[in-house]
């Protein structure tokens, strides 16, 4: 249990194994997940049913504060939509969270024997300077890397023959590679600002390359020793 705010979050951790996009895997996964779902939607009835467990585990000054109810999941597995009122999220999504304010584009310049990777931000996680309750329920409730990545998916029509005279034709979710314009368009950041930003970079990343290059051919060679 986390107290934070006016909320108490209750996590459920779990360790499993994803379907694989294998159908029956999927169909199990499905099923164990809404086991999960049941059995954090229990603690959650238990805590506010039972005030002497909250009083117990994290002092009486809590007591009747909203309780929700999370599946924290090891592999990076989340949903749009909790499922009888509790969320999932995962790990890294959680981690993420916590440690940046910003999802960012990053781009690397090569200057001599360093790269330095230039961060331009994208998408602000925070309202503030640091996170609050209510950008992390935001956060459960809509998880950025899940609906990214649901922007960048697409169905597409494939077709097979089975015989000499029949043939069939199937949807199939496919994913579509993501740029810098389409992450941008995602995200609701103007590209064109960007890739501004990214190029005003580059040129000044060249500029200190040649620096680089004329500072080493002012440098004199060492003479060499007489045979």
């Amino acid at each position: 249990m986390v107290v934070w705010g006016d909320y108490i979050f209750v996590f459920e951790c779990k360790n499993r194994t994803l379907s694989g996009n294998d159908a029956t895997q999927t169909n199990y996964f499905d099923l164990e997940v809404h086991s999960q779902a049941k059995q954090a939607a229990r603690l959650k009835d238990a805590l506010v049913k039972y005030s002497d467990i909250v009083e117990k585990e994290v002092e009486a000054q809590h007591v009747g504060k909203t309780v929700v109810p999370c599946v924290l999941h090891s592999l990076p597995y989340s949903r749009l939509d909790p499922i009888d009122g509790v969320y999932f999220t995962d790990a890294s999504m959680l981690t993420r969270f916590l440690q940046q304010g910003y999802f960012r584009v990053k781009v690397p310049h090569r200057i001599g024997n360093a790269t330095p990777l230039h961060r331009t931000a994208l998408k602000k996680f925070w309202k503030g300077d640091k996170p609050t309750v209510d950008d992390f329920i935001a956060a459960l409730a809509k998880p950025f890397p899940l609906s990214l990545s649901m922007k960048h998916l697409e169905l597409t029509d494939l077709d097979f023959a089975i015989s000499p005279s029949e043939e069939v034709v199937m949807t199939e979710l496919t994913r579509v590679p993501m740029t810098i314009r389409s992450v941008c368009e995602a995200v609701g950041a103007d590209p064109d600002v960007v890739f501004r930003e990214i190029a005003e970079i580059s040129q000044q990343a060249r500029k200190f390359r040649r620096k680089l290059a004329k500072m080493g051919n002012a440098v004199p060679k060492p003479a060499k020793r007489p045979k």
